[in-house]
């Protein structure tokens, strides 16, 4: 069976569609516009029989562009097609040294991406419902969270000075009506997110799990379960969770002349490293096991960047073991940890 490939390039408002053959990845069949909405879902997918052999087998392929291709990812999905949402930083490697930019370009250059790189395809899988409402309640969070320092930051910075102190007396008075206001809305933000991982059976037993650990909260817990897919999209492996979440250090070296070190990478996800910088701080303070890691580092002269990473390892590390062994933090023997006193050089891997 011929397998070809059709490249999608979304936007706010429409998406561009290249037709290719797996086996001739550089020649365009067909092309057409159509409008990010569900009518343009039924115009692909028509157009796209039309366009494909009987005996053809139609595998979709487009870059992760958020809630511009989540229509349809999810619309496909649910017709029984196979589409494949990529991260468009593997797609841009993909291409190589290219010049020129258009829309028609660019779902060419993703449906030949697809072609040449069809053993990494890995088909999209619609998210959870709990999911999605959790990822968007953390963004809105975050942001609620920024806005309430920024005018906590300015009010103190840049008091009101006034001749009449009648006048400052009231307008002080509503920013901190303001502030207030701010911290209960908040409250119910963090309240409606308990709320919705309670619900699902599944994501309460873990959020129980790692809630056990001093250091763990409700953000960082409910980021762990919802950016991992609740454990599922890594298979339980701790380095690679620790990759994404940006600790893990990395070489990078070249010859006989490049010699920069062992560094994390940049290339992560710097809100949810935030959030477990934030963790790992607390559990220095209230967590026994983790603050007597972090004093063994310390009295070996690490320098306090390394300790805080090994830190951040070592908590992902235990939380990893404990979801996947259903134990709570109590319950989890640590101190037989083999790779606790491994060293390098630079840094210590836990």
């Amino acid at each position: 069976m011929k397998k070809f490939i059709i490249g999608i390039d979304f936007s706010k408002e429409t998406v561009d569609a290249s037709i290719v053959q797996k086996e001739q990845p550089e020649t365009l069949i067909a092309y057409k516009k159509f409008r990010n909405n569900l009518k343009g879902v039924d115009g692909l997918i028509a157009w796209a029989k039309s366009k494909v052999a009987q005996d053809g087998e139609i595998i979709f392929c487009g870059e992760n562009t958020g809630t511009y291709s989540t229509l349809f990812s999810d619309e496909l999905t649910g017709r029984g097609f196979i589409i494949w949402i990529e991260h468009s930083m593997n797609i841009v490697r993909g291409m190589g040294d290219v010049r020129g930019k258009d829309d028609k370009t660019d779902s060419l250059r993703i449906a030949s991406y697809a072609a040449r790189f069809y053993d990494k395809m890995k088909p999209y899988v619609r998210p959870k419902d709990e999911t999605r409402v959790l990822k968007t309640l953390l963004a809105k969070r975050d942001r609620l969270k920024s806005f309430l320092k920024a005018e906590i930051t300015n009010t103190k910075e840049n008091p009101l000075m006034l001749q009449d102190s009648n006048i400052a007396s009231s307008i002080n008075e509503f920013f901190k009506r303001l502030e207030e206001s701010l911290r209960k809305e908040l409250k119910e933000l963090e309240r409606m997110i308990l709320d919705v991982v309670m619900s699902s059976s599944e994501y309460a037993k873990n959020f129980n799990i790692l809630t056990s650990m001093k250091g763990i909260g409700l953000i960082n817990a409910v980021a762990l379960i919802v950016y991992t897919d609740n454990f599922t999209k890594f298979n339980f492996n701790h380095r690679k969770i620790a990759t994404y979440w940006g600790v893990v250090p990395f070489k990078n070296e070249s010859g006989t002349s490049v010699r920069r070190g062992t560094h994390v990478s940049p290339k992560c996800n710097s809100w949810l490293k935030a959030l477990l910088t934030e963790a790992t701080l607390c559990a220095i303070r209230y967590n026994s096991r983790i603050k007597a890691y972090h004093d063994r580092l310390m009295a070996r002269g690490k320098a306090i960047g390394i300790v805080l990473n090994n830190c951040k390892n070592k908590m992902l590390k235990i939380l990893v073991a404990m979801v996947r062994d259903s134990k709570i933090y109590s319950d989890m023997d640590v101190s037989k940890d083999p790779h606790t006193t491994t060293t390098t050089s630079s840094i210590v891997v836990c």
